[in-house]
């Protein structure tokens, strides 16, 4: 792989469900982990150069290869829920991270899931884009005035959930519908389609979740 770019962060918090060309996702970003994330990091060849574990219960062969190849092992200062995943947020934008894409957000726990989620909306974050992937489903959040290009194919549908009380002058380009200034509030979702290859949302004030789905197939497209 490529030489890390220090501004690029991947962090593993568990496994990551990603498509074969999974290489693309990580190439050339550093790499963290919290505990239940390493063991998938290590399984694409991936060593990090930090692991957040609250417990430090890690095996003893595990260990041994990360001590051997200078990995630090970050115990987090409160034990609370996430403190992990907090604690690896902090690090990554503390050491230069401005693009951080988290792995494993999703799980069979719909409870840890939105846990994950909420927590990375949190303003604490606001200095970094912070974005997660899980197999061809793609996770943004926006904060005041930011917005994402979209570069996908015709049809691909896009959720827009708001993450704070209000949610306003939200816009949108090469979708369907198009979005001019909207606002939305806490509970509200709208839904929109890309009608170009290259798609663009972006809001004036407040937080913001844009997650990304895959174009649904017609019974044309499965003949």
């Amino acid at each position: 792989m490529m030489p890390a770019d220090p501004t690029r962060v991947v962090l593993f918090v568990g496994p990551s469900h990603l498509p074969a060309q999974r290489e693309m996702w990580v190439t050339g970003r550093r790499v963290l982990c919290t505990q239940q994330g390493l063991l998938p990091a290590l399984a694409m060849g991936l060593l990090p150069e930090a692991v957040f574990t609250s417990s430090g219960e890690l095996p003893l062969d595990v260990r041994s290869r990360l001590r051997d190849h200078k990995v630090r092992l970050i115990t987090p200062v409160k034990e609370i829920p996430y403190a992990d995943v907090e604690a690896a947020l902090n690090y990554a934008i503390t050491t230069g991270g401005t693009d951080i894409l988290i792995l494993g957000v999703w799980s069979d726990d719909p409870g840890k899931a939105l846990a994950h989620v909420l927590l990375l909306a949190k303003p604490e974050w606001g200095g970094a884009r912070v974005w997660f992937a899980h197999a061809l489903h793609t996770g943004y959040l926006l904060r005041h005035g930011e917005g994402v290009s979209l570069e996908r194919s015709l049809g691909t549908r896009i959720a827009l959930l708001p993450l704070s009380p209000k949610v306003t002058d939200l816009t949108s380009q090469g979708t369907a519908p198009q979005l001019r200034y909207e606002e939305l509030e806490l509970g509200d979702i709208q839904h929109i389609y890309l009608t170009e290859d290259t798609g663009r949302v972006w809001i004036g004030a407040g937080r913001l979740l844009v997650l990304i789905s895959p174009a649904e197939k017609t019974p044309e497209d499965g003949k």
